[in-house]
């Protein structure tokens, strides 16, 4: 589980750029209740949340940060 939320949590990262605001809202949800949740022990939830961690990682080392 924790595999398949780390792959989501990549892919919403990636996508938020270019989402409508509709869009953006419902990732912005996704991240709230996955932080939320992850604190509890879910395994998908924490999967999701490395993932957006990781990718913002990722953007920030490509930028020279």
């Amino acid at each position: 589980m924790f595999s398949l939320g780390y792959i989501l949590g990549v892919n919403i990262y990636r996508e938020y750029p270019t989402a409508s605001g509709k869009d953006k809202a419902a990732i912005k949800d996704i991240i709230s209740s996955a932080k939320a949740n992850a604190r509890n022990g879910e395994q998908w939830d924490k999967g999701v949340m490395c993932g957006v961690r990781d990718a913002a990682n990722e953007r920030k080392a490509r930028k020279g940060k």
